[in-house]
Parts: C-alpha cells; structure tokens; sequence
C-alpha cells in the first residue's frame, strides 16, 4: 500500500510528460498561427501594391490620353500634333528625313505593324521624369484608309477635301513592371474649309 504522499508522488510523476506535450502542441499551433498571420499580411501588402500600381497605370494612361483628344480635337497649329497627323498623312511638306505615312487597310489585309507609328514619352525634363517615376507611357497611332484610293496612290494630285472620312486611332500604353493598361480612342476625319477637323469616335 502506497501512502497518499506515495501516490501523489507517481501520479505527478507519471503527467509531467503529458504536459510537456501539451505545451509542445500549443507552442505549435501559436506558430503556426504566427506564420499564417505573416503569410496573410505579405499577401495583402503585395496585393495593395498592385492594386496601387495598377491604378497609377489607369489615371496616367486616361490623363495622357485626353491630353491627346485635346490637342486633336483642338485648333491646328505648326508644331501640334495635328499638324504632325496631317503631314505625314498627305506626305506634304515633309522634312527629307521624314517618311509619307502609309494607311492601314482592314478589307485589304495590309500590315498594322507597318502603319503604326509609336511615341515613348521621355523624362528629359525635371518635370516629365517627377511624373513618370518609373513608369513608361507608349503612344501608338495609325489611321485607317483605302489603300487604293487616289490620296493614297496619288497624293500629290488630291485635296485635303479627299481625305474626310478616314479615321485615326490612338492608344496610349501606361505601364510598371508587369502592369499595363490601355486607352484606345478613334477619331474621323472632316474637312471644314480646307482645314482638317477630328471628331471624336469612341473610347475603350
């Protein structure tokens, strides 16, 4: 017969490994809840991060476009880019290192790549490179025309007047990294009193 002193004893004895389990397995799962909770906030910081390049892209890429339809849209003048549209659209008046633009036409399968004249906004001033910040913003342009109609056969022997009707696309790339996004935005051409006017097509 053991003495209830005795059998304290033994009882205590025989838990303390079980206890030291106990504890082992919550340590564990503390850790594990530890991990998981760092796991979550890297997750929702990397995420915000993105969320935020990303709509860095979007408010670059919409403001630099409507910079654009506003100088489009806008009254001609001899260094805008209406009249950097128009000159190398007719081939008139055009530097000797400057090519005529050639048209691209859908129904005759010509090649986009070829009509497509691209622009890289440059940080070369304080200002522009403040802006940018590391990111980079594409212009891509081309106009949509008949490649067998006489202004693009025979440019020398038309006038502006026969140019109304051929649409300008513009898409502007605003990205970081691995984001992008686009704005493309389409523009018809008429010609009111020999001067050419754009009209805003559509947004997407």
């Amino acid at each position: 017969m053991f003495t209830l002193k005795e059998r304290l004893y033994r009882i205590g004895k025989d838990t303390k490994g079980d206890s030291m389990i106990v504890v082992l397995c919550i340590l564990v799962v503390l850790i594990a809840l530890a991990v998981t909770l760092l796991l979550s906030v890297s997750t929702l910081v990397g995420s915000a991060r993105k969320n935020s390049v990303s709509e860095r892209c979007r408010t670059m890429a919409v403001s630099f476009s409507d910079t654009l339809g506003e100088e489009i849209l806008g009254d001609d003048s001899d260094d805008g880019i209406q009249d950097f549209v128009r000159r190398h659209i007719t081939g008139k008046d055009l530097d000797i290192t400057e090519n005529r633009w050639i048209c691209y036409d859908p129904s005759a399968n010509s090649d986009l790549a070829s009509a497509t004249r691209t622009f890289t906004a440059e940080s070369n001033s304080k200002e522009l490179g403040d802006q940018l910040n590391g990111y980079e913003i594409h212009t891509e342009m081309y106009w949509i025309g008949d490649v067998d109609a006489e202004y693009h056969t025979r440019p020398d022997v038309v006038s502006d007047a026969d140019y109304e009707g051929i649409e300008l696309v513009v898409t502007v790339t605003a990205g970081k990294d691995d984001e992008l996004f686009k704005v493309k935005t389409s523009y018809s051409l008429y010609v009111e009193d020999g001067v050419w006017r754009w009209m805003k097509e559509g947004q997407q």
